[in-house]
């Protein structure tokens, strides 16, 4: 060891040279409060040397209120009690707020307290970003958007509270899992294939995309994901979903009804054409082609009367569900058929208990039904037999007839869902109460009646009686 690393002048020369190269705000003080040594960041704070400073308390240098704080925290230190990372908002003598992170210790000498050392550090930046965090997360918990953030492995660190009303996933279960847990299998391999090249990349996926909620239950995504990067490094994924399964339902609704308009509208018309030009050919045939004509001008009535129905059923979606009561639902309706369609035989079984839970529109349901059922029977005196069956949380509504039966490709659509470009019903009408039993919850099914014939069934959630 040389003579200069044995010298206690060396070391107190060392240590002078550590704390004036130091940003923090070092200084010691006595048991009076009083500065005995301070270091050139300090005295740069107050605009003077660092000999001015030697003697001076918080009083002599701050606002008698900023003074009263420090001489709090002073007294606690001179009383044994170190303070340690007390994080506190100061303003410097220009008038600007700045945030420190205050450490102050007891010096002791022979056991007792004779001053104190002080080390505050600035962390303005800190608090600053801490804050826009804080802002930031504000504005993402709040946003209707599901957002959730994954570490470059794709493991969820963070979701919204958005992610989990519109997914059904808890941030609980969420986070710590992967987005594979929202794959509904609809999506090709490709598809994530593509994704996962363009996010690597560093480039912003924008697409839609089929999930499943936790349910089960399948929706529709606009979604987004962007790479976080740090330069040029990828430290996380950000991904924005919007929930857009009512617009596409919406359009493929509309899809649906331009379609059947145009197919039924051609197919009137065409019908009208042919019988007017056999009525103005022949006298015989006139009243046959005429009455033809009468009947199809009925039916075009009756489709107009059905899309203006259509229409105001899917401009107002998301009606609230009432609590209705078959016991007086099904013979009011059974009564206004039989009233409208005379020649029909109509009965019903419906317990004194089923109540369900469904769209006022139910009301219409049940009526196309019953009128489907015998504008399209091939008897003179059709048959329609309405029972109801009640589960734990369903009740099952079953309108029979002695038809020819629903054609099977005209099923097919309905029973998933969807029309492709090579089918098509023959009517609104089952689409109507297939979008009515669908907006209250609950499913339609088709299968043949015993011996000939269509049986209908509406399952609807049961509803909540008690209380």
């Amino acid at each position: 060891m040389t003579t200069a690393e044995r010298d206690p002048e060396f070391f107190r020369d060392l240590l002078d040279s550590v704390v004036q190269l130091s940003p923090d705000l070092i200084y010691f003080k006595n048991a009076d409060h009083e500065l005995v040594y301070v270091g050139q960041t300090y005295a740069d704070l107050f605009g003077t040397s660092r000999e001015a400073l030697v003697g001076k308390t918080a009083r002599d240098l701050w606002p008698e209120a900023e003074a009263e704080s420090v001489l709090a925290d002073e007294r606690r230190v001179l009383d044994g009690d170190p303070v340690i990372d007390r994080e506190r908002q100061v303003t410097h003598p220009d008038g600007t707020e700045h945030w420190y992170s205050i450490h102050k210790l007891p010096r002791y000498d022979q056991g007792r307290v004779v001053g104190f050392v002080a080390i505050d550090r600035e962390i303005t930046a800190r608090k600053r970003r801490e804050r826009e965090w804080r802002r930031m997360k504000r504005a993402v918990d709040s946003s209707g958007h599901a957002i959730y953030i994954t570490d470059p492995a794709a493991t969820i660190e963070y979701v919204n509270p958005a992610f989990e009303q519109i997914t059904g996933f808890s941030a609980e279960f969420a986070v710590g899992s992967t987005p594979r847990i929202l794959r509904s299998g609809e999506m090709e391999t490709a598809y994530y294939e593509r994704m996962w090249e363009t996010i690597l990349d560093g480039e912003v996926w924008e697409e839609t995309v089929v999930n499943k909620r936790q349910s089960g239950e399948q929706y529709h995504a606009h979604q987004t994901i962007a790479p976080i990067s740090t330069d040029g490094e990828i430290e996380a994924f950000v991904a924005i979903q919007t929930d857009i399964t009512d617009r596409v339902k919406l359009e493929e609704r509309l899809s649906v009804l331009n379609r059947i308009l145009r197919h039924d509208i051609r197919s009137a018309v065409s019908v009208i054409r042919g019988n007017a030009d056999l009525a103005m050919e022949s006298t015989r045939k006139s009243d046959t082609a005429l009455e033809t004509i009468r009947s199809e001008a009925e039916r075009l009535h009756r489709l107009g009367e059905n899309a203006r129905y259509v229409e105001r059923v899917l401009s107002d979606r998301h009606r609230p569900t009432e609590t209705v009561h078959l016991q007086e639902l099904i013979p009011a309706r059974a009564m206004r058929c039989r009233e409208e369609y005379p020649h029909t035989s109509i009965s019903y079984d419906v317990p004194d208990t089923a109540v369900v839970s469904a769209s006022s529109d139910i009301r219409e349901a049940l009526s196309e039904l019953c009128s489907n059922a015998i504008l399209h029977s091939d008897r003179e005196e059709p048959t329609v037999e309405i029972t109801v069956d009640e589960g734990a949380d369903w009740v099952a509504i079953q309108v029979a007839d002695d038809g020819p039966g629903i054609p099977a490709d005209e099923v097919a659509p309905l029973e998933r869902g969807g029309e492709s470009a090579l089918e098509h019903t023959s009517g609104l009408g089952l689409w109507v109460v297939y979008w009515i039993v669908q907006e209250s919850g609950g499913d339609v099914r088709f299968e043949g009646n015993d011996p000939r014939g269509t049986v209908v069934t509406l399952r609807l959630p049961a509803a909540d009686t008690r209380g």
